[in-house]
């Protein structure tokens, strides 16, 4: 690594250190000392306990807080290196813009990785542990009720079986909305819809169930119905109500799992929860990469005459970060109601605010 890019990159790697501090503070200091504090308060955690909240929840406000240190840096690293007249200098010696970012650009992209590493192999996990432990101490009463349960199990002949509960309520011993899906080598052979399901003895029972039979093509065989029907080998209420992992708790992996198992009963659920579901898995793309995309935005907007000082540079951060999110939440929100693909919503604020940074970046390079 040359001298230029060994100074380059120290000016934006300490000032990313110092921004990952402050807004992980700012995250922390904003809710999570409040669960802390109502835990040990209300729940009777220990402090032990409460810390190891806190620890398990730190990995998921990273994935955050990466993007937007690395914008603070990219804004205070050159707007001190414009201000002090340091790239005056660079540029009289002959060195191209470019050139002189190479460094920034990579950091933002390594950081990128390690975002993108902590975000779908640390923090799913840590996250999932972290809510185990504030239900355990606080939600212990609030977990009677569930909606939109996704089961998978095998059923007495040897098929897979796919279920979809749209609310179990324990208390009662009763299931809403049921919808059975059953397959032997991918195809599917029968579907079961009932209204109602209730526990009774050790079984679950259906009321007034409808059956479809499929023939090995998947056309329809023949359609039956009946007053009541059997439910095997599902569980008591009390082990289906077994808390599930929502979708920030699960890996890359399980998100496309649950992704194929809503897709094979798509007609049968909400689509806009399939919609979320499928935009949520791409933003997990998306917003590690989020960091490269600040740095070509902030190293420019960093360079214009401005205010160099940490109070000011933390002002611009926030603004700006705030406008990405606003952008990522319409984004969001247009592919939740199908007006864009999946894929396209997620990476929407993405694409927008790289496409300004790489025009402002040619810009900064003619002068």
């Amino acid at each position: 690594m040359k001298i230029l890019d060994r100074y380059v990159f120290a000016e934006v790697f300490y000032t990313f250190l110092f921004g990952v501090m402050v807004f992980t503070i700012l995250f922390i200091s904003a809710d999570l000392l409040f669960r802390m504090a109502k835990m040990m308060v209300d729940g009777g955690a220990s402090l032990k306990v409460a810390l190891s909240f806190l620890f398990n929840s730190l990995p998921q406000i990273l994935v955050f807080t990466f993007p937007m240190s690395m914008l603070l840096a990219c804004l205070l690293g050159f707007g001190r290196l414009s201000g002090e007249s340091e790239l005056v200098a660079m540029k009289a010696s002959g060195i191209g813009f470019p050139r002189i970012i190479v460094s920034a650009v990579a950091f933002s992209l390594l950081v990128a990785l390690v975002s993108f590493g902590v975000n779908n192999f640390v923090a799913p996990t840590t996250t999932y542990r972290a809510q185990n432990i504030l239900i355990d101490y606080l939600l212990r009463s609030d977990t009677q009720i569930k909606e939109n349960m996704v089961l998978r199990d095998r059923a007495p002949d040897g098929s897979d079986r796919l279920l979809y509960i749209r609310l179990i309520n324990n208390r009662e011993g009763v299931m809403k909305g049921v919808f059975i899906h059953y397959f032997l080598n991918g195809k599917r052979t029968r579907e079961i819809f009932a209204d109602e399901a209730v526990w009774q003895g050790d079984t679950w029972y259906l009321t007034k169930p409808r059956t479809i039979e499929f023939a090995p093509d998947e056309s329809i065989k023949y359609e039956s119905a009946s007053e009541r029907a059997e439910l095997p080998l599902l569980g008591s209420p009390q082990e289906l109500m077994k808390r599930q992992k929502n979708k920030e708790e699960m890996n890359l992996a399980e998100l496309r799992a649950r992704l194929k198992q809503l897709k094979q009963m798509k007609e049968n659920i909400n689509q806009k929860d399939f919609n979320e579901l499928a935009v949520y898995y791409n933003q997990r793309y998306a917003l590690p990469f989020t960091c490269f995309v600040f740095s070509l935005f902030g190293i420019p907007l960093g360079v214009r005459p401005q205010r160099t000082s940490k109070s000011i540079g933390l002002g611009l951060s926030l603004v700006f970060i705030f406008i990405f999110y606003l952008f990522m939440t319409i984004g969001t929100t247009i592919g939740v109601q199908g007006s864009l693909p999946p894929a396209v919503a997620a990476w929407l604020a993405n694409i927008f605010f790289g496409g300004v940074g790489v025009y402002m970046i040619v810009e900064a390079s003619k002068k």
